[in-house]
């Protein structure tokens, strides 16, 4: 498993189906596994802004201009990249390999 750091992208995996509910919550359905996943508001959040050219870091900067009262950064850091293993873990998202 490649390790996660800040400049390390992250990609979707199509086979999920996000459907945005209310109070910004998701649910993510995968037909081909029968799993369902829900993610809350922040969690959605950073789902949104996985897109294959975001690092980590990138979104980690997103999440803190639209949220003025969060934890230091590396509350953050640590909180971001352990639901994004949670994600990879599920097969919902995969690593992209940063190479420096």
């Amino acid at each position: 498993m490649v390790e996660f750091n800040l400049n390390s992208k992250v990609t979707k995996n199509p086979s999920w189906i996000v459907n945005k509910e209310f109070d910004g919550w998701s649910v993510m359905f995968n037909p081909a596994m029968s799993k369902i996943y829900t993610l809350n508001e922040t969690g959605t959040y950073i789902f949104e802004k996985i897109n294959d050219q975001l690092s980590i870091k990138q979104i980690i900067c997103l999440l803190k201009l639209e949220c003025e009262d969060l934890t230091p950064s590396s509350a953050i850091y640590n909180d971001i990249i352990n639901f994004l293993k949670d994600l990879e873990n599920k097969e919902i998202v995969s690593l992209i390999p940063c190479c420096f």
